[in-house]
This record gives structure tokens, C-alpha cells and sequence, in this order.
């Protein structure tokens, strides 16, 4: 009996979610003709926008610091910068999706069934990106942690192409909960993102709302939630309690001030989303939460890019550095056009 229960929650829950056989099942747009599709749009051209603007200034910010942490010099200072570079890469790659995507489609007034198959490949990206950069958000506070207290250890699990191996289990494990539980698709209903697409939808009674309950995601969120604040709380007390016992001044130097500052908008974003979206996929709730779930959404993948360039005092040094050498350079090939220019004409 144990053995028939789990056979059916495995097949409940891990089936794969881009088979034909499983979109018409679940995801059918036959409830509706297309002209009702249609009416059910709801547009929000400032709100898309929001979300569209938030996407790109994210996504402007995450470009020098990828090119930066992508130079060898950087990779080889720490086995943190392989994996901030994977998460850099995956967060600009979600914020396409909850930022770029979203706006767009909210500005369109889309749903699923008026844009299927974008919103619903969106639906899968976003599980994926938020479940691969949720699970490296954790192995990189790991990391710090062991890197911390010993470095014996920091060599053991992460030295050299031994980092690969944490990349590789974080892009699989959002890769199987991308593609073998339920996406998580926009409604222009809320502009969310939601199980259910057919939420709000008065004209539809499903028949499979039990599916709509993407039981996986919710565990993993609930993680999430307990796991990172506590690596960094656990992070920053053994630093400052190391730091006072060794030293009598009672002040935080600025790099733990930085540490802290750095810790709590990482945990503060993801745990929000995070639970929000938990919350919601559960109980009722108001337009306003559905909004700033959505907002914490766009925010724990983009707080990133603020806190490397503007906060991290390594990456933001590399950042100037490099802008810097750019600038001389454009100044340079300036002059040297003007130069010929002159030599040109006077001949």
C-alpha cells in the first residue's frame, strides 16, 4: 500500500511538463473560443512598464559584473567567484523572464491561453531560474562559511574544478523542478504569476485544481526559507564573536558592516519572495500581496547586481578598474582620429 501511495505522488508530482500528452491534460485553451480569450484580457501599460524598466536596470548592472568575474585574475582569487558569476548569469537570465517577460506580458494583458506558448515556457524558466539561483544562494553561503572557518576544508569541497561539481547539482536540480513539475504561469488577472492558470477565470471550472499545487516548489521554498538566513546568521555571529574575542574595540569594522549589510538584503529579498509565493499558492490573499511578491521576485534576483557594483568593495574596484581602462582607451583612439585628421587636412 506505502509502495502504491508513493508510486502515485511520484507520478503526481514528476511528470514531464512539455509533453503533448500533458498540456492537452492540464493546460487545455478549449474552455474558451478565442474571441473569449481575447475579452478576458486585462492590459496595464504602467505596471508592465514597472516590471519592464526593473528588468532592464538589473540587467544593465549585471553586465560589467559578469564580464568582470568571467576574467581569470578574479576566478582564481576565490572558489566563491565561479559560483557569483553562475548566479550573476542565472539571476540576469530570470530577471528576462520575471522583469522583461512579465512586463510585456502585462502590458499586452496576456494569459496563458492568449500567448501560450511564451507564457508558458516563461511558466518553466521561472521555476528553473528561481530554484537553480535559490540553490546556489545557499552553496555560496556555504562556501563562505567553510572558507571562514577552515580553509582545509574550503580546498576539500571547492578547489579548483571541484566548484563544478556545486554547479552542476544546482543546474540540475532546477532543471528537474523546470521541467518535471507544474510551471508557474503570468495572469493578466493579477498581474502574477500563479499554478492555476485558470485563476479568476469565472467562465472556467476546472476539473484538475489538485494539480495546480506544485507541492516540490512549495517544499523547496519552505528550505529556502529556514536554510539561507540561517547559514548567514550562522556566517556573521561567528565573525563578529571571533572578531570581539581577539579584539577590544567594541566597533564593527567595514567590511563586516559590509558582510552584514550584504547578508540581510540577500535573505530579506529571497525570503520574502519566497515566502510570499508559499504563502499564496495556499491561502487567499489580496491584489496589494500578489504585487509585492511579485516585486520581491524581481528584487531577489536584482539585488544581486546592486550589491556586487555598488557594495561589494572587490567586484566594484574591478568594475571602476575596467570602465576606467575603456575610458582611457576610447580617449586614446580619439586622439590619435583627430590627430591624423589634422595631418590629413594640412597636407
Amino acid at each position: 500500500l506505502c509502495r502504491t501511495i508513493a508510486d502515485i505522488l511520484i507520478t503526481i508530482m514528476f511528470e514531464f511538463n512539455l509533453s503533448p500528452d500533458y498540456i492537452k491534460k492540464y493546460y487545455p485553451c478549449d474552455y474558451l473560443t478565442p474571441e473569449e480569450w481575447e475579452q478576458e484580457k486585462e492590459p496595464n501599460i504602467l505596471l508592465g512598464s514597472i516590471y519592464f524598466l526593473l528588468g532592464c536596470v538589473f540587467l544593465s548592472l549585471y553586465v560589467p559584473v559578469i564580464y568582470v568575474l568571467s576574467k581569470k585574475e578574479m576566478l582564481r582569487v576565490s572558489s566563491c567567484y565561479p559560483l557569483m558569476l553562475t548566479l550573476a548569469i542565472f539571476d540576469s537570465l530570470t530577471l528576462c523572464v520575471n522583469g522583461i517577460s512579465l512586463g510585456i506580458f502585462s502590458i499586452r494583458g496576456d494569459m496563458l491561453c492568449t500567448s501560450f506558448v511564451y507564457v508558458y515556457i516563461a511558466g518553466i524558466g521561472a521555476i528553473f531560474g528561481w530554484c537553480t539561483c535559490t540553490m546556489l544562494c545557499v552553496v555560496l553561503a556555504f562556501n563562505r562559511i567553510v572558507e571562514t572557518i577552515n580553509t582545509k576544508w574550503s580546498d576539500f569541497l571547492f578547489r579548483g574544478k571541484k566548484v563544478i561539481f556545486w554547479l552542476i547539482l544546482c543546474f540540475a536540480y532546477g532543471l528537474f523542478l523546470g521541467l518535471f513539475t507544474p510551471p508557474i504561469v503570468f495572469t493578466s488577472k493579477h498581474y502574477a504569476v500563479f499554478f492555476d492558470p485558470y485563476v479568476s477565470i469565472s467562465k472556467i471550472d476546472s476539473n484538475n485544481t489538485e494539480h495546480y499545487t506544485n507541492i516540490p516548489h512549495a517544499v523547496h521554498n519552505i528550505s529556502i526559507c529556514i536554510v539561507l538566513p540561517s547559514l548567514y546568521i550562522f556566517l556573521c555571529a561567528y565573525i563578529i564573536f571571533k572578531y570581539k574575542s581577539v579584539s577590544t574595540n567594541v566597533d564593527l569594522t567595514t567590511a563586516q558592516k559590509l558582510l552584514l549589510l550584504q547578508s540581510s538584503l540577500i535573505c530579506m529579498m529571497t525570503f520574502g519572495a519566497s515566502g510570499l509565493y508559499l504563502y499564496f499558492q495556499f491561502f487567499p490573499v489580496t491584489e496589494a500581496l500578489m504585487l509585492l511578491a511579485q516585486f520581491f521576485w524581481i528584487l531577489a534576483h536584482g539585488v544581486g547586481s546592486c550589491i556586487m557594483v555598488f557594495i561589494n568593495p572587490t567586484i566594484r574596484k574591478f568594475v571602476l578598474k575596467e570602465i576606467g581602462s575603456k575610458i582611457k582607451t576610447i580617449k586614446g583612439t580619439n586622439s590619435v582620429s583627430t590627430t591624423t585628421l589634422r595631418r590629413a587636412s594640412q597636407v
